[in-house]
């Protein structure tokens, strides 16, 4: 279970300038430019420059959203990348 802690505790790159950090299950950081492009109770969508990102789970909010990044909570069951 710690092997899997320490997993989700990392920093990914995925783009130019963009990060995306997850903490435990329920608390994402995405660092670089990004359009919410949909948000719902259960899903929230995002758009970087390269990728679009879909975060499905329960009670997604959003913490904190500017210009440098975004902040999200929620318990995350699916996250994908298209």
């Amino acid at each position: 279970m710690n092997k899997i802690k320490e997993k989700l505790q990392q920093i990914y790159p995925l783009a130019n300038n963009f990060y995306i950090e997850i903490f435990d299950k329920n608390e994402a950081m995405l660092t670089g430019e990004i359009e919410i492009t949909e948000l719902e109770k259960n899903m929230l969508k995002i758009k970087t420059d390269e990728h679009g990102i879909t975060f499905r789970g329960i009670d997604i909010e959003i913490l904190s959203y500017t210009a440098d990044g975004l902040r999200i909570k929620g318990d995350f069951n699916k996250i994908e990348f298209f």
